[in-house]
C-alpha cells in the first residue's frame, strides 16, 4: 500500500515538474508555417511621382512557402515571394528559421534595363526586425517571438480585454552595415502591445474562427532618421501580418475567399 501510494506521489510530482517546464518554455508567439502554404499580400504604394497623398493601384504578392532547407545547420522555410500579375517583375526568396522566423538568408530579384539581376541582402546572425529595403514586396518581419506585458483574457473581437493601455519596453537593435565599402551603424527599435482600438476593423475580413485563435499583437518597428515608423498587426492563427503600414506603403492579408474559387483553385 505505501508503495502505491509513493508511486502516484512520484507520478504528481514529475506532472508538477513537466508541466512547470512547459510553462516556462512558452515565450511567445511565433507563426508556424507548412510546406505548400500560401497567402496573399495586397499593397498599396503612395505615388510619388506627385504631391499630396496620391496612391497607386494595388498590387497583389504571393507567399508561397516552398520547402524546408538547412542553412548554417538550422532549419528553415524557403519562403517565395513573386507578383500576382506578370508585370511585377520583382522577386524575393527568404530563408527563415522554423524557430524564431529569424532570417538565415535573403535574395532579392529585379528588373533592370540589361535583364533580371539579384542580390543577396546583408543579413545578421542575430535576431532582429527585417525590414524590405528597395523593394516593393512588403515581407517586413519583426522580431520574434512576439510578447505582450498584459496578459488578461481578451473579448471575441481580440480586443475587449485590452482598451486600456499595455505595451512591452521597446526592443533597441543595433549593427554595422556596410554598402559600398562604407560602414554605417543602423539602429532599430521594436515594441508589441495590444492592438489600440482603431485596429478593429482590420479583422473585418477574416472568420470568427481566426478572430479568436489566440492573442493579437501591435508590432511598431522605427528604424532610427528614418522617419517612418512601420505599424504591423499581427494575429494568431493568421500566417502573417493582417496589416501593415508606413508612410509610403499600407499592406493587408487578403482573405482566402477574395482569391480562391470554390473548387480550392486561385482566382
Amino acid at each position: 500500500m505505501k508503495k502505491n501510494l509513493m508511486i502516484v506521489f512520484l507520478l504528481f510530482i514529475a506532472i508538477l515538474i513537466s508541466n512547470s517546464v512547459y510553462a516556462g518554455s512558452s515565450e511567445g508567439y511565433v507563426p508556424s508555417w507548412k510546406v505548400g502554404q500560401r497567402w496573399v499580400l495586397e499593397a498599396t504604394y503612395r505615388d510619388l511621382r506627385v504631391e499630396g497623398n496620391a496612391w497607386m493601384p494595388p498590387m497583389q504578392w504571393i507567399f508561397n512557402v516552398r520547402a524546408k532547407k538547412t542553412v548554417n545547420g538550422e532549419e528553415c522555410y524557403v519562403l517565395h515571394v513573386y507578383g500576382r500579375k506578370t508585370s511585377q517583375k520583382n522577386q524575393a526568396i527568404l530563408w527563415l528559421s522554423v524557430n524564431d522566423l529569424r532570417p538565415l538568408k535573403v535574395i532579392d530579384v529585379y528588373p533592370t534595363a540589361s535583364g533580371m539581376k539579384y542580390q543577396e541582402r546583408d543579413i545578421s546572425q542575430a535576431s532582429e526586425p527585417l525590414v524590405s529595403e528597395g523593394t516593393p514586396i512588403p515581407y517586413d518581419l519583426p522580431s520574434f517571438p512576439l510578447v505582450r506585458e498584459d496578459n488578461r483574457a481578451q473579448a471575441a473581437d481580440g480586443f475587449g480585454a485590452y482598451n486600456r493601455s499595455s505595451s512591452t519596453n521597446a526592443k533597441k537593435f543595433s549593427r554595422i552595415r556596410k554598402i559600398g565599402g562604407i560602414s554605417f551603424k543602423r539602429s532599430i527599435s521594436q515594441k508589441s502591445k495590444a492592438p489600440d482600438k482603431q485596429y478593429a476593423d482590420t479583422f473585418a475580413g477574416y472568420s470568427k474562427a481566426t478572430r479568436n485563435a489566440g492573442q493579437s499583437f501591435q508590432v511598431e518597428i522605427d528604424e532610427d532618421r528614418s522617419n517612418n515608423k512601420l505599424i504591423q498587426i499581427w494575429q494568431q492563427g493568421a500566417p502573417w501580418a493582417v496589416s501593415g503600414a508606413n508612410r509610403d506603403r499600407r499592406v493587408r492579408l487578403v482573405p482566402e475567399s477574395e482569391y480562391l474559387h470554390k473548387d480550392g483553385g486561385e482566382n
